[in-house]
């Protein structure tokens, strides 16, 4: 049986991929950043539970490593009958810059 955190683990490693992230589509074009913040929580989430695993093994304590706890991220996969239109990345531009991440979509619609 699979624990509900490691379900949310799961959740969460979707967000791992920058393809998948931005060919994402949204009911508002202001979820991208939504979709950023998963994103980076993604990469955060990786980075600590490799930091406790490499403490654990060195025998040392991990017990302030841990800042981050993946609690209310459950992902609904059902889907409802909404119009979607991809995210405008180009609103988030600078963001994007700063992440060294690059969008296919740009445009400033929706």
């Amino acid at each position: 049986m699979t624990s509900t955190s490691e379900c949310r683990q799961a959740d969460l490693s979707r967000f791992r991929d920058w393809e998948f992230c931005q060919a994402l589509r949204v009911e508002h074009g202001n979820d991208g950043a939504r979709i950023l913040t998963l994103w980076h929580m993604a990469q955060e989430f990786d980075r600590q539970l490799a930091e406790i695993h490499r403490l654990k093994q060195a025998g040392k304590p991990s017990t302030f490593v841990e800042t981050m706890y993946v609690l209310d991220l459950g992902l609904d996969l059902e889907e409802t009958a909404l119009p979607t239109k991809p995210v405008p990345w180009g609103r988030f531009q600078a963001i994007l810059k700063e992440l060294k991440l690059s969008a296919l979509n740009t445009g400033q619609g929706g």
